[in-house]
């Protein structure tokens, strides 16, 4: 089972053309080639290989520990259509925005991935920072998102929601006469992922893995721009919780296989009157400060990129555009 994932220098829209066709018994996945695009100063995009070990048979695949030797299951197939990288241009802005002005849209009902915290508030520091000022500049609640985030979990687990299964608000609070009005200023609903991630990868109340989505109100949308519809709120493993480097990216992996059942799940259920994302725009989860000190930037960059694949579904799942992330230096322990 051979599967190619290409992204090529000058076009937005990027190839992930496969060529499948093998036995059961044989080889269920052999090389995974992804050219990822991560800037050095000079913003140079380079082509990076991940070769994958031989299993031999699927259950075998799909029942061992996740890691870099045989990840399980093999991705999904995704059509080059679905597929986009935020470039930087000459001039202009040398990171990617959390959302998109009118002007800037290039179409589509919009969601921005914030890479979340454990404590499940929004605003601190880095990109959940960044999303406090957009959400802020739009007259959200900002702190109302943390009091939001930690009642819907906590009534999921309460409930024994299942892992991988999207909850919403109103099915935990729908019954109640005032369910609805708990939600914060600027927002429309919200639904949670829950992480079937180990209990180590557990920290304040919260398990690495989760993903929520906040959907917002009519006229609360970022920069004015109506098609910005959604944050897509996502809890990262970090290293200090993994047993090893495949453990963390083991982690990763599961997180981003979260995000797209997560906003998968959200689009099945649009036509119930929810919104469809269509444009998911990704940045790299994990990839910061709670990085494996033996991993690199592109070593996380591709067991998220594993995890998205692995949960994508055609005509449901959303175009993923990714973000661009400079970085000076992509070696293990920068």
């Amino acid at each position: 089972f051979d599967t190619a994932l290409y992204f090529s220098k000058g076009t937005r829209s990027h190839a992930l053309d496969p060529k499948a066709s093998a036995p059961k018994t044989v080889a269920l996945a052999r090389t995974l080639r992804l050219a990822v695009a991560i800037s050095a100063q000079s913003a140079v995009l380079r082509s990076l290989t991940l070769p994958f070990a031989t299993c031999m048979n699927h259950r075998t695949m799909a029942s061992a520990p996740l890691s870099t030797s045989c990840l399980a299951p093999p991705p999904s197939l995704v059509a080059r259509e679905h597929v986009s990288f935020w470039l930087p241009k000459e001039s202009g802005p040398k990171f990617t925005p959390i959302y998109e002005s009118v002007e800037g849209a290039e179409g589509g009902v919009f969601a921005s991935l914030n890479a979340g915290a454990f404590a499940l508030y929004v605003g601190g520091g880095a990109i959940n920072k960044a999303f406090a000022v957009e959400l802020e500049k739009a007259q959200h609640d900002v702190e109302g998102y943390e009091h939001m985030h930690r009642a819907l979990y906590e009534a999921a687990v309460d409930a024994k929601h299942p892992p991988g299964t999207l909850v919403t608000w109103g099915d935990v609070f729908g019954g109640m006469l005032d369910g609805w009005a708990g939600l914060p200023d600027g927002v429309s609903g919200c639904s949670v992922v829950l992480s079937d991630l180990a209990y180590r990868f557990e920290r304040e109340g919260t398990l690495a893995g989760t993903v929520f989505i906040d959907t917002f109100a009519p006229d609360s949308e970022p920069k004015s721009n109506a098609n910005n519809k959604a944050m897509v709120y996502a809890i990262g493993p970090e290293a200090s919780q993994a047993d090893s480097l495949s453990d963390f990216l083991g982690g990763v992996q599961a997180t981003g296989k979260n995000i797209i059942y997560a906003v998968t799940a959200q689009n099945a259920h649009a036509q119930e009157g929810g919104v469809k994302i269509e444009v998911l725009r990704v940045c790299l989860v994990s990839g910061g400060l709670f990085k494996h000190k033996d991993a690199s930037k592109t070593d996380v960059a591709r067991a998220l990129m594993m995890g998205l694949s692995r949960g994508y579904e055609g005509g449901v799942s959303p175009r993923i555009e990714f973000a661009f992330d400079q970085e000076s230096n992509d070696v293990p322990g920068s």
